[in-house]
Protein backbone atom coordinates (compact mmCIF):
# COMPACT_ATOMS: atom_id res chain seq x y z
CA UNK A 1 0.00 0.00 0.00
CA UNK A 2 1.19 3.49 -0.78
CA UNK A 3 0.33 6.36 1.56
CA UNK A 4 1.04 10.05 1.34
CA UNK A 5 4.14 11.52 2.91
CA UNK A 6 3.47 13.60 6.03
CA UNK A 7 2.62 17.24 5.46
CA UNK A 8 2.13 16.38 1.77
CA UNK A 9 4.85 18.95 1.07
CA UNK A 10 8.01 18.53 3.11
CA UNK A 11 7.73 15.14 4.82
CA UNK A 12 9.94 16.63 7.57
CA UNK A 13 9.85 15.15 11.10
CA UNK A 14 9.81 18.12 13.52
CA UNK A 15 10.92 15.87 16.42
CA UNK A 16 8.18 17.10 18.79
CA UNK A 17 5.74 14.66 20.38
CA UNK A 18 2.71 16.67 19.27
CA UNK A 19 4.05 17.14 15.76
CA UNK A 20 4.78 13.45 15.43
CA UNK A 21 1.36 12.45 16.77
CA UNK A 22 -0.34 14.78 14.28
CA UNK A 23 1.82 13.40 11.47
CA UNK A 24 0.75 9.86 12.30
CA UNK A 25 -2.92 10.85 12.51
CA UNK A 26 -2.66 12.62 9.14
CA UNK A 27 -1.26 9.53 7.45
CA UNK A 28 -3.80 7.16 8.97
CA UNK A 29 -6.85 9.33 8.23
CA UNK A 30 -5.72 9.86 4.63
CA UNK A 31 -5.37 6.12 3.99
CA UNK A 32 -8.12 3.87 2.63
CA UNK A 33 -6.96 0.84 4.62
CA UNK A 34 -5.06 0.18 7.87
CA UNK A 35 -1.51 1.54 7.76
CA UNK A 36 1.32 -0.75 8.86
CA UNK A 37 4.08 0.51 11.15
CA UNK A 38 6.66 0.42 8.36
CA UNK A 39 4.43 2.66 6.22
CA UNK A 40 3.88 5.06 9.13
CA UNK A 41 7.62 5.37 9.63
CA UNK A 42 8.31 5.83 5.92
CA UNK A 43 5.53 8.37 5.33
CA UNK A 44 6.27 10.51 8.39
CA UNK A 45 10.04 10.16 8.60
CA UNK A 46 9.67 9.07 12.25
CA UNK A 47 11.93 6.16 13.33
CA UNK A 48 10.02 2.91 13.83
CA UNK A 49 10.51 2.68 17.63
CA UNK A 50 9.16 6.21 18.11
CA UNK A 51 6.34 5.71 15.62
CA UNK A 52 5.35 2.49 17.42
CA UNK A 53 5.34 4.18 20.84
CA UNK A 54 3.27 7.15 19.67
CA UNK A 55 0.83 5.07 17.63
CA UNK A 56 0.21 2.73 20.55
CA UNK A 57 -0.35 5.70 22.85
CA UNK A 58 -2.96 6.98 20.37
CA UNK A 59 -4.59 3.53 20.34
CA UNK A 60 -4.79 3.58 24.15
CA UNK A 61 -6.66 6.90 23.88
CA UNK A 62 -8.93 5.58 21.08
CA UNK A 63 -7.61 8.14 18.59
CA UNK A 64 -6.35 5.18 16.56
CA UNK A 65 -7.41 1.54 16.46
CA UNK A 66 -5.43 -1.60 15.69
CA UNK A 67 -6.93 -3.40 12.71
CA UNK A 68 -4.99 -6.50 11.79
CA UNK A 69 -1.32 -5.57 11.43
CA UNK A 70 -2.02 -1.87 10.89
CA UNK A 71 -3.55 1.29 12.37
CA UNK A 72 -6.90 2.87 11.47
CA UNK A 73 -8.83 5.90 12.79
CA UNK A 74 -10.23 5.23 16.27
CA UNK A 75 -13.73 5.80 17.57
CA UNK A 76 -12.72 8.81 19.65
CA UNK A 77 -11.15 10.51 16.64
CA UNK A 78 -14.26 9.86 14.55
CA UNK A 79 -16.65 11.16 17.22
CA UNK A 80 -14.57 14.31 17.75
CA UNK A 81 -14.59 14.98 14.02
CA UNK A 82 -18.36 14.53 14.00
CA UNK A 83 -18.87 16.97 16.86
CA UNK A 84 -16.58 19.52 15.26
CA UNK A 85 -18.61 19.30 12.05
CA UNK A 86 -21.89 19.72 13.91
CA UNK A 87 -23.06 16.23 12.95
CA UNK A 88 -21.70 13.04 11.49
CA UNK A 89 -18.84 12.87 9.01
CA UNK A 90 -17.80 10.15 6.60
CA UNK A 91 -14.74 9.60 8.80
CA UNK A 92 -17.02 8.00 11.41
CA UNK A 93 -17.61 5.04 9.11
CA UNK A 94 -13.96 4.46 8.22
CA UNK A 95 -12.81 2.46 11.30
CA UNK A 96 -15.81 0.16 10.96
CA UNK A 97 -15.14 -0.42 7.26
CA UNK A 98 -11.50 -1.19 7.91
CA UNK A 99 -12.44 -3.68 10.61
CA UNK A 100 -15.06 -5.24 8.30
CA UNK A 101 -12.55 -5.63 5.48
CA UNK A 102 -9.98 -7.23 7.78
CA UNK A 103 -12.50 -9.52 9.50
CA UNK A 104 -14.26 -10.68 6.33
CA UNK A 105 -11.08 -10.90 4.24
CA UNK A 106 -12.96 -9.22 1.39
CA UNK A 107 -11.14 -6.91 -1.01
CA UNK A 108 -13.32 -3.81 -0.63
CA UNK A 109 -15.61 -2.58 2.15
CA UNK A 110 -17.64 0.55 1.42
CA UNK A 111 -20.38 2.81 2.72
CA UNK A 112 -22.69 4.79 0.44
CA UNK A 113 -25.12 7.49 1.58
CA UNK A 114 -28.30 8.44 -0.24
CA UNK A 115 -31.38 10.59 0.12
CA UNK A 116 -33.98 11.22 -2.51
CA UNK A 117 -32.25 11.12 -5.87
CA UNK A 118 -28.77 11.54 -4.41
CA UNK A 119 -26.19 8.76 -3.94
CA UNK A 120 -22.51 9.02 -3.10
CA UNK A 121 -19.74 6.68 -2.05
CA UNK A 122 -18.96 8.16 1.38
CA UNK A 123 -16.09 5.96 2.58
CA UNK A 124 -14.21 2.83 1.54
CA UNK A 125 -11.48 0.49 2.72
CA UNK A 126 -9.51 -1.23 -0.01
CA UNK A 127 -7.12 -4.16 0.19
CA UNK A 128 -3.77 -3.47 -1.45
CA UNK A 129 -4.42 -6.31 -3.94
CA UNK A 130 -7.54 -4.72 -5.44
CA UNK A 131 -7.03 -4.29 -9.20
CA UNK A 132 -7.38 -0.84 -10.75
CA UNK A 133 -10.61 -1.85 -12.48
CA UNK A 134 -12.26 -2.44 -9.07
CA UNK A 135 -11.14 0.78 -7.38
CA UNK A 136 -13.76 3.47 -6.63
CA UNK A 137 -12.85 5.67 -9.60
CA UNK A 138 -13.88 2.82 -11.90
CA UNK A 139 -16.94 1.57 -10.03
CA UNK A 140 -20.24 1.15 -11.92
CA UNK A 141 -22.22 4.26 -10.91
CA UNK A 142 -25.71 5.33 -11.95
CA UNK A 143 -24.18 7.90 -14.27
CA UNK A 144 -22.12 5.24 -16.07
CA UNK A 145 -24.79 2.54 -16.21
CA UNK A 146 -28.04 4.47 -16.45
CA UNK A 147 -31.04 2.20 -15.79
CA UNK A 148 -28.72 -0.83 -15.63
CA UNK A 149 -27.52 0.47 -12.26
CA UNK A 150 -30.29 -1.79 -10.93
CA UNK A 151 -27.99 -4.77 -11.59
CA UNK A 152 -25.65 -3.52 -8.85
CA UNK A 153 -26.38 -4.22 -5.20
CA UNK A 154 -26.14 -0.51 -4.39
CA UNK A 155 -28.73 0.17 -7.07
CA UNK A 156 -31.03 -2.48 -5.60
CA UNK A 157 -30.52 -1.14 -2.06
CA UNK A 158 -31.43 2.35 -3.23
CA UNK A 159 -34.45 1.31 -5.27
CA UNK A 160 -35.77 -0.92 -2.48
CA UNK A 161 -36.23 2.26 -0.44
CA UNK A 162 -37.66 4.21 -3.40
CA UNK A 163 -40.21 1.90 -5.08
CA UNK A 164 -41.77 4.85 -6.89
CA UNK A 165 -38.71 4.90 -9.16
CA UNK A 166 -38.94 1.23 -10.14
CA UNK A 167 -41.79 1.19 -12.75
CA UNK A 168 -39.93 3.50 -15.14
CA UNK A 169 -37.00 1.04 -15.17
CA UNK A 170 -39.17 -1.88 -16.20
CA UNK A 171 -40.94 -0.35 -19.20
CA UNK A 172 -38.27 -1.58 -21.62
CA UNK A 173 -35.79 -4.46 -21.69
CA UNK A 174 -32.46 -3.88 -19.94
CA UNK A 175 -29.35 -5.13 -21.71
CA UNK A 176 -27.42 -7.41 -19.31
CA UNK A 177 -23.95 -6.40 -18.17
CA UNK A 178 -22.79 -10.02 -17.98
CA UNK A 179 -24.34 -13.42 -18.79
CA UNK A 180 -25.26 -13.61 -15.08
CA UNK A 181 -27.27 -10.36 -15.00
CA UNK A 182 -30.88 -11.00 -13.96
CA UNK A 183 -32.62 -8.65 -16.38
CA UNK A 184 -36.25 -9.84 -16.24
CA UNK A 185 -38.66 -7.48 -14.42
CA UNK A 186 -39.89 -10.36 -12.24
CA UNK A 187 -36.39 -11.23 -10.99
CA UNK A 188 -35.58 -7.57 -10.34
CA UNK A 189 -38.75 -7.06 -8.30
CA UNK A 190 -38.10 -10.25 -6.33
CA UNK A 191 -34.58 -9.07 -5.51
CA UNK A 192 -35.89 -5.69 -4.31
CA UNK A 193 -38.50 -7.39 -2.13
CA UNK A 194 -35.89 -9.66 -0.53
CA UNK A 195 -33.65 -6.74 0.33
CA UNK A 196 -36.54 -4.65 1.61
CA UNK A 197 -37.62 -7.45 3.94
CA UNK A 198 -34.22 -8.57 5.27
CA UNK A 199 -31.95 -5.55 4.85
CA UNK A 200 -29.32 -7.82 3.32
CA UNK A 201 -28.68 -9.22 -0.15
CA UNK A 202 -25.96 -10.60 -2.43
CA UNK A 203 -25.38 -10.38 -6.17
CA UNK A 204 -22.94 -12.69 -7.91
CA UNK A 205 -21.24 -11.71 -11.18
CA UNK A 206 -24.16 -9.58 -12.38
CA UNK A 207 -21.88 -6.59 -12.93
CA UNK A 208 -18.40 -8.07 -13.40
CA UNK A 209 -17.58 -11.73 -13.99
CA UNK A 210 -15.71 -13.29 -11.09
CA UNK A 211 -16.81 -10.56 -8.63
CA UNK A 212 -19.72 -10.38 -6.21
CA UNK A 213 -21.20 -7.88 -3.79
CA UNK A 214 -23.05 -8.12 -0.47
CA UNK A 215 -25.01 -5.17 0.95
CA UNK A 216 -26.74 -4.26 4.23
CA UNK A 217 -28.78 -1.19 5.14
CA UNK A 218 -27.75 1.72 7.37
CA UNK A 219 -30.32 3.79 9.28
CA UNK A 220 -30.43 6.96 11.36
CA UNK A 221 -31.94 7.41 14.82
CA UNK A 222 -35.50 7.57 13.48
CA UNK A 223 -35.11 4.31 11.58
CA UNK A 224 -34.90 6.13 8.23
CA UNK A 225 -32.58 4.42 5.74
CA UNK A 226 -29.67 6.76 5.00
CA UNK A 227 -27.43 4.44 3.04
CA UNK A 228 -25.92 1.01 2.59
CA UNK A 229 -22.74 -0.74 3.65
CA UNK A 230 -21.24 -3.28 1.29
CA UNK A 231 -18.48 -5.75 0.53
CA UNK A 232 -17.11 -6.25 -2.96
CA UNK A 233 -14.78 -9.18 -3.62
CA UNK A 234 -14.32 -12.33 -5.69
CA UNK A 235 -17.29 -14.66 -5.26
CA UNK A 236 -15.29 -17.16 -3.20
CA UNK A 237 -14.82 -14.51 -0.48
CA UNK A 238 -18.40 -13.20 -0.51
CA UNK A 239 -19.75 -16.76 -0.28
CA UNK A 240 -18.21 -17.38 3.16
CA UNK A 241 -20.93 -18.08 5.77
CA UNK A 242 -19.50 -15.45 8.14
CA UNK A 243 -19.89 -12.56 5.66
CA UNK A 244 -23.55 -11.90 6.43
CA UNK A 245 -23.00 -11.55 10.19
CA UNK A 246 -19.87 -9.42 9.69
CA UNK A 247 -21.64 -7.09 7.27
CA UNK A 248 -24.78 -6.67 9.37
CA UNK A 249 -22.67 -5.99 12.46
CA UNK A 250 -20.82 -3.26 10.57
CA UNK A 251 -24.11 -1.78 9.36
CA UNK A 252 -25.36 -1.59 12.94
CA UNK A 253 -22.12 0.06 14.08
CA UNK A 254 -22.26 2.70 11.33
CA UNK A 255 -25.95 3.27 12.05
CA UNK A 256 -25.06 3.97 15.69
CA UNK A 257 -22.43 6.51 14.59
CA UNK A 258 -24.93 8.30 12.35
CA UNK A 259 -27.97 8.24 14.63
CA UNK A 260 -27.61 11.94 15.41
CA UNK A 261 -27.37 12.93 11.76
CA UNK A 262 -30.56 13.63 9.82
CA UNK A 263 -28.90 15.76 7.14
CA UNK A 264 -27.75 13.06 4.73
CA UNK A 265 -28.21 15.14 1.59
CA UNK A 266 -25.20 14.11 -0.45
CA UNK A 267 -24.02 15.12 -3.95
CA UNK A 268 -24.93 12.70 -6.73
CA UNK A 269 -22.66 10.02 -8.21
CA UNK A 270 -19.81 11.26 -10.26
Amino acid sequence: MSVATHDHESGIDDHTVIGRALAILDVVTDATQPVALAELSRATGIPKPSALRIANALVARRMLARVGPGYAPGTRLASQAARAAGGCTDLAAQPHLQELSARSRCAVAWFARFDGAEIRLAAASLDSTVPATMRPDNWPTARRLGDRFVFTMLGKAFLAEHPERVPSLLTRPLAPLTPMSQASPRRILEALDRYRESGYAIEAEQVRLGWACAVGRVTDGSGHVVGAVGLTAPWSAIARPSVRADLLRCGEAISAEFHTDTRAIIPTNR
